[in-house]
């Protein structure tokens, strides 16, 4: 994978955002096994093509940060950072490194927007810690407990006061921990899935899909009247809410494909490829036509 800096970001930072590993054969993360196995594939398939800006990985700086101090401080004498490695079968051995594990509470630390606790926690932090629960049992850790410990680093203390909205950036949270049997039922699930990758493309979840909705404007008022999911339904309601009052569509999207996905530029099913192949023709067709400009200019003079 290529790291580039388009933005001339500090060379320090090029330097501690720039590991990358591509996934190796028979091997599979605890992040990759919960991932849609369509992006693992394409990592695998397309390694030395793929690029990504170390502007978008300085969220992930904070991360590494956070992580490595926890790695070096004698958090109350609990085991932290420690790499765990299963054999499940010929064809796969899970890998993993979990935060902290102290008398049966595995805790996660996330450095995460405050949208997660807005929304709700994601549902694959819940599989993620199972999973990482289920590999500490099978080298005969005692898994009691299972817990989220969140910062969000985008809390804005104006907003504490509000509903739904954390009082301080941070939370705890503790995670359902399922029967030993049900996350060796998912392992074995996700790893067949992982098998066959190309027969799997992601699902709408995955993708983090968004449908399209309706508007029901009324002049004068930046906010809708509210908001439906057909265009029957928003052209009733704007009738019933009287004269000047019109639909506005809200295309729905594929975050994670538009924006997020790190194999989006290679994915056949990314639905927004043709427009950046198209935004990067008419890229240059600007610069072709500013090159020729200055060469006519130079031979004019």
């Amino acid at each position: 994978m290529i790291i580039t800096n388009e933005h001339n970001l500090p060379g320090y930072f090029v330097e501690l955002l720039n590991k990358q590993y591509p996934p190796k054969p028979g091997r599979i993360s605890v992040t990759d096994l919960i991932a849609p196995p369509l992006i693992r594939h394409l990592k695998v398939q397309h390694w030395d093509e793929l690029a990504e800006d170390v502007a978008d990985r300085l969220w992930m700086f904070l991360g590494t940060m956070g992580h490595a101090v926890m790695e070096k401080t004698d958090l109350e004498n609990a085991l932290a950072e420690e790499k765990l490695e299963i054999k499940i079968s010929d064809a796969w051995t899970l890998v993993g490194k979990f935060d902290r594990l102290k008398d049966g509470c595995l805790v996660d630390f996330k450095f995460t927007t405050v949208w997660s606790y807005v929304f709700g926690d994601k549902p694959e932090w819940e599989s993620q810690m199972n999973v990482y629960a289920w590999m500490l049992r099978q080298t005969g850790f005692d898994v009691k407990q299972l817990v989220i410990d969140a910062i969000y680093r985008d809390w804005s203390k104006r907003k504490a006061h509000e509903d739904n909205y954390p009082p301080i950036p941070f939370a705890r949270t503790c995670l359902p921990m399922w029967p030993a049997a049900d996350a060796a039922e998912y392992i074995d699930y996700r790893l067949t899935l992982h098998l066959n990758p190309a027969m799997h493309p992601c699902t709408p979840e995955e993708m983090w899909e968004k449908p399209t909705q309706y508007a029901v404007m009324k002049p004068g008022r930046k906010s809708a009247v509210r908001v439906l999911d057909t265009e029957d339904e928003a052209k009733a309601r704007a009738e019933s809410e009287g004269k000047g009052c019109f639909v506005q569509e809200r295309p729905g999207e594929r975050t994670r494909c538009k924006d997020y996905c790190p194999v989006r530029a290679v994915c056949p099913n990314n639905i927004y490829r043709e427009n950046d192949r198209e935004n990067d023709r008419e890229n240059d067709r600007e610069n072709d036509n500013g090159v020729a400009d200055k060469t006519h200019g130079a031979a004019a003079a």
